[in-house]
């Protein structure tokens, strides 16, 4: 009786069945986990198609709320733009109609009335500029220019500006440049002077004792030797703020105290954009006030340093006859730079650093030089009084006078009425027209065209202006402020009529309106510059209009139009483009 075979295999049949009872379990649970993978594969799948339908839904819904933005920001910018034109053209007929009566014999009572309206005018043009910034700032669309500046002609303009108000209230207003700070500098001296001019007036204007100062000092940059940081420190010992005003000082369309709307006007803008422009300029303000003590803001402005007082670009030209140049100017560097200027030209230069030390030495021999060339801004002696003691000595020696300045041009002009000078050149200034303004004082007259840097007398005498604009008050104060400058004039409706005359009669430049009937100014200026004659095309042609706007000055420019000035007009921006635009 021998054991059966499953009885000698017993246990490796126990195992084997085991084995796949185990294997098989496990290929059970597989299969199951695999079931489970492929559904939770199936879920996923199915999660991401409705994660990217919505991620799409979403972008989609991003995109219209961006074009419906973008659409919201256009729209606002062209009502700005076309308000501001609406606005601009009633200003021009209330603005220029009050200066030409105010240029007439009036009783003194009458042009005290047109004085307070002129004023109101004024300040009605400074509020609809404050909210035409405000608009380009919050729209992103604000242009920083960087030129050529000196520090001086920000005091300069600064004061010209706030020295009659100040004493007129009684108090006290000093500038103070620090020794460290560079005068010549490379920035946007047009959103520097408005800055300070937001923070000096409405210091004056919350003060009404004791003082208004403006420190300005600079700071040199670790990160780029090119650069500076200018600060300019604005303290007053006015009424003050209180100090949970703070906070909201900045804010736009607010003020310290609600009161202070009635009492002393304002729209509550000019901090919100001082502020957001120095931020474009790589700065900041801020406050420290005391109520009832006073208040002092910080501006700080990034700006580049200006190593080139003056621009060579033609180095050759050079005095036959060589003879001596005294040279005045406190700008140790820039008197460096025309001394070499004026050397290359073969001329002996004297430097003097001071008005005083160049008195002593013409005193001593006024018939040395025959020319000078004096820096407008300098401390101690002004230049006003350095001119009028020059005249004293030697009348002679006086008309030979050359002022250098980087002021405004208003100031420069107003400065040249005050003591006779003829010839005043910007900083920076190229060098052939250095030589041709000395040329011209000491040589003697010379057979070329009118110099663009030279500011002289604004005469428009002998000159033909065809006047395009279709607003009979508008062509009143054009005629006005023409004629007063000894232009002819001829006016007309519209493009149309502009087209027909041009092709008759023979204009030295125009001024075009842009809104006018039948045809207006822009489609009249492209027509002009796509004339077969050459004379008509290339007519001078300056855009009068009450469209400020960036994009429409931009386009005026790019179909050919020389240049642009805005209404309400000034006189003598007018009088100066017409005489740029002539001499180029």
């Amino acid at each position: 009786n021998q054991p059966s075979y499953f009885e000698q295999n017993k246990m490796l049949i126990y195992s084997a069945i085991a084995v796949i009872t185990i294997l098989s379990g496990f290929l059970a649970f597989v299969l199951l986990l695999n079931s489970k993978r492929v559904q939770l594969l199936k879920e996923l799948d199915s999660e991401k198609l409705k994660l990217e339908y919505r991620v799409e839904q979403r972008t989609e819904e991003l995109l219209i709320a961006k074009n419906e933005a973008e659409h919201s920001v256009s729209i606002k910018s062209d009502f700005l733009a076309n308000m501001s034109h609406e606005i601009r053209t009633p200003m021009n007929g209330v603005i220029g109609l009050t200066n030409i009566l105010l240029d007439s014999n009036l009783p003194p009572e009458q042009k005290q009335y047109l004085d307070k309206i002129k004023y109101s005018s004024d300040q009605l043009l400074i509020v609809i500029n404050d909210i035409l910034d405000f608009s380009k700032i919050e729209s992103g669309n604000i242009n920083l220019e960087e030129f050529p500046f000196s520090v001086n002609s920000v005091v300069d303009y600064i004061k010209a500006t706030f020295d009659e108000l100040a004493q007129s209230k009684g108090i006290t207003f000093d500038i103070v440049i620090g020794k460290e700070v560079k005068l010549d500098l490379i920035g946007d001296v047009v959103r520097i002077n408005q800055v300070l001019l937001n923070l000096c007036s409405n210091a004056i204007k919350f003060t009404t004792h004791g003082f208004v100062s403006v420190l300005i000092e600079s700071k040199r940059s670790l990160a780029d030797p090119k650069s500076v940081c200018l600060y300019f420190i604005v303290k007053d010992s006015g009424i003050g703020i209180a100090e949970q005003s703070l906070t909201d000082l900045f804010e736009s369309f607010t003020q310290a105290d609600s009161s202070t709307t009635r009492k002393f006007g304002g729209t509550g803008l000019g901090l919100t954009i001082s502020k957001r422009l120095c931020q474009s300029m790589g700065g900041d303000i801020t406050v420290k006030s005391t109520q009832g003590v006073g208040s002092e803001f910080i501006a700080s402005i990034k700006v580049k340093l200006n190593n080139q007082a003056l621009i060579d670009n033609t180095p050759d030209l050079t005095f036959t006859d060589p003879f001596e140049v005294l040279i005045v100017d406190d700008n140790e560097d820039d008197l460096k730079v025309i001394e070499n200027q004026l050397t290359a030209m073969g001329l002996v230069c004297t430097a003097c650093q001071s008005a005083k030390q160049a008195i002593d030495i013409i005193e001593q021999n006024k018939e040395k030089f025959k020319a000078i060339i004096v820096d407008r801004a300098m401390p101690a002696m002004s230049c006003e009084t350095f001119l009028i003691r020059i005249h004293s000595i030697s009348p002679q020696l006086y008309s030979k006078i050359i002022v250098l300045t980087m002021s405004d041009e208003s100031l420069i002009n107003d400065a040249g009425k005050k003591v006779s000078i003829q010839t005043i050149l910007h900083k920076p200034v190229y060098t052939s027209v250095l030589y041709e303004a000395i040329e011209r004082k000491v040589v003697g007259s010379i057979n070329k065209a009118p110099v663009a840097n030279i500011v002289s007398e604004k005469s428009l005498a002998g000159i033909k202006i065809l006047v395009v604009e279709d607003n009979s008050i508008n062509r009143i104060i054009v005629t006005n402020i023409l004629e007063n400058a000894g232009a002819q004039i001829h006016l007309v409706d519209n493009g149309l009529e502009c087209i027909q005359i041009v092709k008759s009669e023979a204009f030295d430049i125009i001024l075009m309106d842009i809104h006018m009937p039948i045809m207006d100014g822009v489609e009249a200026s492209q027509i002009i510059r796509s004339d077969n004659d050459e004379t008509i095309a290339n007519i001078p042609i300056i855009a009068l209009t009450a469209n400020v706007m960036k994009d429409d000055i931009t386009r005026y420019l790019s179909i050919g139009m020389n240049a642009h000035v805005a209404k309400p007009i000034k006189a003598q921006k007018l009088r100066e483009t017409i005489i740029r635009c002539l001499n180029k």
